[in-house]
């Protein structure tokens, strides 16, 4: 499943995804978030976040997950873990 996959966020923008992670990456940014070190989330979301629609913004840079608002960046987290999750399964 290494195929784009395009994702509508319930806040009006759209972000594509592709890739995957290592597991030593995914378990990191599990620990970051449990830990509340978001800015330590934002390298791994940028390694599989490839495009988004929001202006002036990189998604493969992850100073980007900066700009965003609180809402958005849930989704865009929630809407990777959901491919992510997808992409394991799909390899079993």
């Amino acid at each position: 499943m290494n195929e784009l996959t395009q994702k509508a966020l319930p806040c009006g923008h759209s972000i594509t995804i592709a890739g995957s992670l290592k597991m030593g990456e995914f378990r990191r940014w599990v620990k970051a978030e449990k830990e509340g070190d978001l800015e330590a989330v934002y390298p791994y979301l940028a390694k599989v976040v490839t495009a988004w629609d929001w202006a002036d913004l990189d998604p493969k840079a992850p100073e980007s997950y900066d700009e965003l608002l609180l809402s958005e960046y849930r989704q865009v987290v929630q809407a990777v873990s959901e491919y992510l999750m997808a992409e394991a399964a799909s390899k079993n």
